[in-house]
This record gives C-alpha cells, structure tokens and sequence, in this order.
C-alpha cells in the first residue's frame, strides 16, 4: 500500500474517475473529495465543521481568518455541487453542536446540499452513541421536514448505493 499526500484544490485520475481534493475545518488536517465518473458524481465531506466560526486550519489565515474560512466553505460546496451523492459529516443534532468539536450537524449537511443542489444526502459519522433505531429516526424525520427536494439515506456499515 503506498499512501500520497495530496494539497488543496489538487485533482488526479483513478482509472476513469477523476479525483479532486479540498482541506476541510477539523482540528487535523482533513481533505474531502469529489469523485467523477462516467457522468456521476460523489462528494465525501467528513471531518468537517462546514459552517462554524472556528477556523481549525490555521494555516491557511495567511490572509485573515474570515477569508480562509470562507475559502474552505467555497472548497466545500465546490466538491458537493450537484453531486448526485454527498456523503456528509453529520455527527451532531443542533442542540448538541460544540463549537471546538470540528464536525457538523444533520442542518448543516442538508444546508450544503440545498446550497449545492445536491440530489442525495447520506448522513454519516454519527455520534457513537446513537443506535441504529435513533439514526432512522433522525433519518425520518428530516426526510419529512425537506420533503421531495433530497433524498436523504442513513449511512450504514456494508450499505451499497448505485449512483
């Protein structure tokens, strides 16, 4: 197995899939990506504070904080713009969202896909704690609270999704 870094913003190809890479908002470093293929389209976003006013990645403030967090929300829906799966960091429900925590909630990933027009939403990277019976519900109700407008599936260990 060999493993290659890549930076923010780079793209490569596997096979017949092209791969682009952005820096997400967690306390590491953290990349998302867009995966391409044969017209289809995944977006993976996990690790990720999308929306919080902490900025995690330091690094990139060489112009300011505002500025590097807003680069990275622009990364972001970059990757998830009409992706026809975007696989979404959703571990918190709002009223248990931590600022300094580094990952986002069910509101957040279905704001990104609205923003993005993305068709599907697969919430993922739940909180540990939460049980299967407690993830369908949250998987309900906010099916019911957006309507037709997106799809939204559970993640689930060994689940396949055909794009």
């Amino acid at each position: 197995m060999e493993f290659v870094e890549h930076n923010d913003g780079d793209t490569f190809a596997i096979g017949d899939a092209q791969v682009t890479c952005r820096q997400l908002n967690h306390p590491t470093v953290t990349g998302g990506f867009r995966i391409e293929a044969n017209g289809r389209s995944l977006a993976y976003i996990s690790d990720a504070d999308i929306y919080g006013e902490t900025l995690f990645a330091q690094e990139l403030a060489v112009d300011g904080e505002a500025e590097a967090r807003q680069q990275i929300l622009q990364g972001t829906r970059e990757l998830s713009h009409g992706a026809g799966l975007l696989v979404c960091d959703t571990f918190f429900l709002p009223d248990e969202y931590r600022p300094d925590f580094g990952h986002s909630s069910v509101d957040d990933g279905l704001r990104l896909a609205a923003e993005t027009e993305a068709k599907r939403v697969a919430l993922y990277h739940h909180r540990p704690a939460r049980e299967d019976a407690d993830l369908d519900d949250i998987v309900d109700r906010y099916q019911r609270r957006v309507g037709s407008k997106t799809e939204i599936i559970g993640s689930r260990e060994g689940r396949g999704i055909t794009l």
